[in-house]
């Protein structure tokens, strides 16, 4: 039920964002890059933890750079479409770990990570994709 939605696509709309994300962390290292994926709300936040971010690392709603996507303030207008086919398909049954895995599985791909690159990411970076409703999730970016 996710054939209408294709990684192409998620990989474009995680580029555009990221893209226009640069000037906000232009001389920042970034340390974690966090996905969350919201398929009963229809909503994908990206947020980021730099180094020197004084706050809980577990904590991902109290970084300073939570939801930079925002989605649902209008700055990610590349992903609106995407969002609410993704709702469509979680309210006729898809289930949430398929969309993980597909999430997961744009957010690795060579096109995704080439424009990573062009951030300053810290020699620990890494990016993480959670079940939300799951205390023990398996990372999907992993």
């Amino acid at each position: 039920m996710l054939n209408d939605i294709t990684l192409t696509e998620i990989e474009k709309v995680f580029i555009a964002k990221l893209s226009a994300a640069k000037n906000i962390f232009s001389g920042k290292s970034i340390q974690r890059l966090d996905i969350g994926i919201f398929p009963w709300h229809g909503i994908i936040e990206l947020s980021a933890l730099c180094a020197g971010d004084t706050c809980q690392i577990e904590d991902i709603a109290d970084w300073p750079h939570y939801n930079f996507s925002a989605i649902e303030e209008g700055r990610w207008p590349e992903a609106v479409n995407l969002c609410n086919r993704m709702k469509a398909c979680w309210s006729a049954g898809v289930i949430a770990n398929d969309f993980y895995e597909l999430f997961g599985e744009a957010m690795k791909s060579q096109f995704v990570q080439a424009e990573l690159r062009n951030f300053k990411l810290s020699e620990d970076f890494s990016i993480t994709l959670l079940n939300p409703d799951s205390k023990n999730s398996k990372n999907y970016c992993a």
